[in-house]
């Protein structure tokens, strides 16, 4: 399977391109870079752009990627995603050198042409990929002078939390009522109501209650309309029970969705606690823990990350099951999540690579801030049409995009299926999803399978991906 993007660079190249000696190109994602005289430029991804020779169409796909990728990995699997086999390879067919970085490249030939993937590793840490076709069509210099022209102006963290579905919270329960939490390994959970559930490392003494909507109410005759009143009327309660709340010490917390207050608590002859509050929307979350043994200080950190994945959302029918957690992928200006198959590969800032585990599928999401340029005509026009083309779409209209789910003044989701314009092809199916948080965001959500290994699942799973992003 070849990914799209690195084999479409000079054909998408139209509408918006630019081409001058000493320009400078940046993208929404904070990627500039200078653009060689003769060269056009478009912006792929907030961190992938495209630069195609105006007369020889030698093209150049630069990516920045995660940093903490083994490079050897990285350039292998991306040969063999554009289709070039072990016996195809000349390692090293690229070695050099810039003021700023090292560039390693080899070199692959398959029936669709030679291509050449470097691995750029710059000397403060990050670390892009470069896919060349054909493989000799670009001289070294060109290279070169692009690698020394990188300039990255990396966005702070989007989030101070780990997200669901990572290492350190990777186990997932939904209760009855719709309530959602995540929690290390090494904690067992069950539904202690339709929305509240209980998590506990009993081993380290840890003993967890999430609590919202109707079973808080329940503890709570009256909860606050905020955190703040809600984490003082729940204090109350646990002061008639003969806990001991130390109001003075009340900290306030940046959470992913709101800012969340939380309370220390003893409970004597049995251990510390601590209460906290969040906002999820119109409704609060509560959750408080009992801690036998275990200095606050040592889970504090543990605590705020269950707090912060707690989420409410629609009755489930798997009452209180406790499964592995679907991972939270925060792209800054859009977070998603992803289906039960699809593993992250790597993520940098507004890019994210995801690998269907089961078929030979790989998703690329881009999401960045809506602009003039970073949108769904803009990339109808400019990628898609050429996607449409490689795909066998000869027909392909930029207007006439499948709405499958649309707001009035708040989102609207297009999706392009290259197995439904084209039935007969022979080519690659390429499936895009574009989804416009109207006044926001604009996320692209771009497969390419090939035609024997596509199925409806695939597309519903992309689809599901993509709607996650609007709640």
């Amino acid at each position: 399977m070849r990914r799209l993007a690195a084999i479409l660079i000079g054909l998408i190249l139209t509408l918006g391109a630019q081409a001058q000696a000493e320009l400078l190109f940046s993208t929404s994602g904070g990627l500039t870079v200078t653009v060689p005289e003769g060269y056009l430029v478009a912006e792929i991804a907030p961190l992938r752009v495209g630069l195609t020779h105006r007369e020889s169409g030698a093209s150049i796909l630069f990516t920045v990627v995660a940093a903490d990728q083994d490079p050897e990995a990285l350039m292998a699997t991306e040969l063999r995603l554009l289709g070039v086999g072990a016996d195809q390879l000349q390692p090293r067919a690229l070695s050099a050198t810039t003021s700023n970085a090292a560039i390693v490249g080899t070199r692959g030939i398959r029936a669709a042409g030679s291509v050449l993937v470097a691995v750029v590793t710059f000397n403060e840490g990050s670390l892009a990929l470069i896919t060349i076709q054909p493989a000799d069509s670009v001289p070294l210099p060109v290279v070169k002078s692009l690698v020394e022209s990188v300039r990255l102006t990396r966005s702070a963290p989007v989030s101070n939390f780990p997200a669901c579905g990572s290492p350190e919270i990777p186990q997932t329960i939904t209760t009855s009522g719709g309530l959602s939490i995540c929690f290390p390994d090494g904690f067992a959970a069950e539904e202690k109501g339709p929305t509240s559930a209980g998590v506990a490392n009993l081993a380290s003494g840890i003993i967890v209650s999430v609590y919202a909507r109707a079973d808080l109410q329940t503890l709570i005759a009256h909860p606050g309309a905020d955190a703040q009143t809600t984490a003082a009327a729940y204090a109350g309660v646990l002061r008639a029970a003969g806990a001991i709340i130390f109001d003075s010490a009340q900290e306030t917390i940046d959470f992913d969705h709101g800012v969340g207050v939380a309370l220390p608590a003893a409970y004597p002859g049995v251990g510390s606690g601590r209460v906290i509050a969040l906002q999820a929307g119109a409704d609060v979350i509560v959750l408080s823990a009992v801690l036998i043994g275990t200095p606050p200080s040592d889970v504090i950190s543990t605590l705020n990350t269950i707090a912060n994945s707690a989420s409410l959302g629609e009755s489930s029918e798997d009452l209180g099951v406790v499964r592995p957690a679907n991972r939270v992928i925060d792209l800054g200006s859009v977070r998603f999540t992803t289906g039960p198959d699809w593993a992250l590969i790597s993520q940098e800032n507004g890019l994210a690579t995801i690998e269907r585990t089961a078929t030979s599928a790989l998703l690329s999401v881009a999401a960045a801030p809506l602009d003039s340029s970073w949108n769904a005509a803009s990339y109808k026009q400019n990628v898609l049409a050429a996607a449409a083309q490689f795909a066998g779409d000869t027909s392909f209209n930029p207007s006439a995009l499948e709405v499958v789910a649309q707001e009035d003044s708040l989102f609207t989701l297009e999706v392009y299926d290259s197995s439904q314009t084209v039935p007969d092809g022979s080519a690659a199916v390429n499936l895009t999803a574009l989804l416009t948080l109207e006044g926001r965001a604009f996320a692209v959500f771009q497969v390419s399978v090939p035609r024997a290994s596509f199925t409806s699942s695939i597309r519903d799973e992309v689809i599901q991906m993509a709607l996650s992003a609007i709640r």
